[in-house]
């Protein structure tokens, strides 16, 4: 896991990451590099969190060939560098064919277990009745909610290419007889999880920021990558990218990565978790409330049963006030006090609270958890019109005293 920062206003944009990646269960290294910068020919950063590597490659790798191949381009924009790298991660040297069908394969295996726990039957009809049932409707859910990425996949290839292999995963799975139609619910419900923006565990984020070239202000494009299907990345744009040259009134903006609850908390003044269960207290008061009301002063079961929906209606109204007005209050006593000083904080503030905010979120993990999944010496640095990408902390794997030669050899193929 991890925790990364990224604050930006009209002065630039600071990025900080820490430097702990997990392996396995319990074990936690505390070296890993996630912010790297795109040379000194760009005013642009990169900064992953998630998954290390797609297929296998690592994206250190990948983000490190890039920046020597970019170093002569030219990027109006930091969104044209963006749709340059996604294009440039799909080159074949990055591919590794058995890797990629070995990710999907574990997906699908996660996906079909998800599955199983909500298929209940007592004999191998209902199975074959309540798989085809569920999948489908599972499969037009994640039609409504979800959207299409661009890979060009119709389901006929799909199941062209995964029908046997998904007929012997599920085989497995659900340990009953995989009938053709029920396996054609299957490969129509896997196919929507491959096409659409469906974000998994395997999955990474990269974050590109910083200045075009005709950019005054800064931007944040955030991109999720989740494993590759015929050598063709899944990914898509987040909503959480941030592009302040289009705001008609730019102010500060706060982006947490990773492990947000501790940011969340400190920002928004209260956490997704007691945000969550005081919805929940609420709503289990009023029902509480309703229901009582209904048996104390109604006798008729038809008319109980009458009132019980009334009530549950008004309810559900209450509910909707209540999250909506408590949103408002959080919005003007906690999160835009602190976006109105974000806003006017030069560069080197910028830094510090970048820093900060991930070392409490090591600190929270520290006391609160077996296994530090946050923490290591945290990378910050700073982007600028004016100065471009500027480190103002960096570990180094290696002492740079004893290795000056590194910075001449690396320095003419776009900075380390």
């Amino acid at each position: 896991m991890t925790t990364e920062i990224v604050i930006l206003n009209r002065q630039g944009i600071a990025l900080a990451a820490d430097s702990a990646v997990t392996t396995g269960r319990q074990r936690v290294w505390k070296t890993a590099n996630k912010l790297f910068s795109l040379g000194p020919a760009h005013d642009i950063g990169i900064m992953i969190h998630g998954s290390a590597d797609v297929s296998g490659v690592l994206w250190e790798n990948i983000i490190k060939m890039f920046r020597r191949e970019c170093q002569s381009k030219c990027y109006n924009t930091v969104e044209e560098c963006s749709e340059d790298f996604i294009e440039f991660s799909n080159r074949p040297i990055f591919d590794d064919l058995t890797l990629q069908q070995v990710g999907l394969a574990a997906r699908f295996i996660d996906i079909l277990n998800s599955a199983k726990s909500h298929i209940k039957y007592e004999s191998k009809k209902e199975f074959r009745e309540n798989a085809i049932s569920y999948m489908k409707s599972a499969r037009a859910s994640l039609d409504d909610e979800f959207q299409i990425v661009d890979i060009q996949l119709s389901l006929e290839k799909f199941s062209e290419e995964w029908s046997k292999d998904i007929k012997a995963l599920a085989g497995e799975v659900f340990e009953e007889v995989i009938t053709a139609a029920v396996l054609n619910a299957i490969l129509g419900y896997l196919h929507a999880f491959v096409i659409r923006n469906i974000q998994s565990e395997y999955s990474t984020g990269i974050v590109m920021a910083g200045f075009g070239d005709s950019e005054i202000l800064p931007v944040a494009n955030v991109t999720i990558f989740d494993g590759k299907f015929k050598s063709i990345n899944r990914c898509w744009r987040d909503s959480r990218s941030q592009n302040l040259n289009t705001d008609e009134d730019p102010g500060g903006v706060v982006l947490p990565f990773g492990q947000m609850d501790i940011i969340s908390l400190i920002i928004e003044g209260i956490s997704a978790e007691t945000r969550s269960y005081i919805s929940s207290l609420f709503g289990r008061i009023l029902k509480n409330k309703s229901d009582s009301l209904v048996r104390r002063y109604i006798s008729d079961a038809d008319e109980r049963v009458v009132e019980g929906g009334i009530q549950s209606g008004e309810n559900r109204k209450i509910m909707e006030m209540f999250k909506e007005e408590l949103g408002k209050f959080h919005q003007i006593n906690s999160i835009n006090p602190i976006l109105s000083v974000v806003n006017a904080l030069p560069k080197e503030e910028m830094a510090s609270m970048a820093e900060a905010l991930v070392d409490i979120t090591a600190l929270r993990r520290r006391v609160d958890s077996s296994l530090e999944s946050v923490g290591g010496p945290v990378d910050v640095a700073v982007i600028s019109k004016g100065d471009g990408f500027i480190w103002i902390k960096r570990k180094h794997y290696f002492n740079i005293e004893m290795n000056r030669d590194f910075l001449y050899r690396k320095h003419p193929r776009g900075g380390s």
